[in-house]
């Protein structure tokens, strides 16, 4: 891929709670207090997160000034954020595999 960095290329760090931000971005919950709600996640945990999927060319993010008394950052999929986040539920940290019986806790 020319052109590409290696951090577009290899994406974001795909953590539980990464994978819950792309969640409630697929769920329609654009803006951070909303991804907040939705998530259970601390604010400190997830603008860091929009913050990479940022960097890594995932998502974009806009001012919505409709309400000038209470504008906030709405955040949307690019086309690859779209399709590579659709594929992180199926392999995902917060998914961890089955125990079988021969397994120790």
């Amino acid at each position: 891929m020319t052109g590409s960095s290696p951090a577009t290329v290899a994406g974001p760090r795909l953590t539980a709670q990464t994978v819950a931000v792309l969640a409630a971005l697929r769920a329609g919950h654009t803006h951070g207090l909303a991804i907040i709600r939705y998530t259970g996640l601390q604010t400190g945990t997830v603008y860091p997160i929009l913050a990479r999927l940022q960097a890594h060319g995932w998502v974009t993010s806009t001012w919505d000034t409709t309400n000038p008394a209470r504008s906030r950052r709405v955040y949307t999929f690019t086309d690859v954020g779209r399709q590579r986040s659709s594929t992180t539920t199926t392999a995902s940290p917060a998914s961890p595999p089955p125990r079988t019986r021969g397994d120790r806790q």
